[in-house]
């Protein structure tokens, strides 16, 4: 693998991995294009099922993505509205 001090040297290298990711990057539209919408569920379903066992591994993982989760959406009421909670008052524990 190459360094990124490597790439920032070598022009050449540079230009043949950034030909690389784009050609890797239509090929995946291009698949992504050619899937039926059953099938583009059925990944959906197989990668949401693989993060649930990933946090279901690790109990305080699991309490941290909670924690982070709900702390994205709380809410508060201003002046009868609800709002979002600022990005200052975000990071305050609930």
């Amino acid at each position: 693998m190459l360094e990124q001090d490597q790439l920032e040297q070598d022009p050449l290298e540079r230009d043949m991995l950034e030909r690389a990711m784009n050609l890797r990057a239509k090929f995946a539209c291009r698949m992504r294009a050619t899937r039926s919408a059953e099938q583009r569920l059925e990944q959906f379903a197989k990668l949401q099922q693989a993060s649930l066992d990933v946090l279901l591994a690790s109990p305080t993982g699991y309490q941290n993505f909670l924690c982070r989760n709900f702390s994205h959406r709380r809410v508060e009421v201003v002046d009868g509205e609800y709002q979002p909670v600022s990005s200052a008052r975000r990071t305050q524990q609930p």
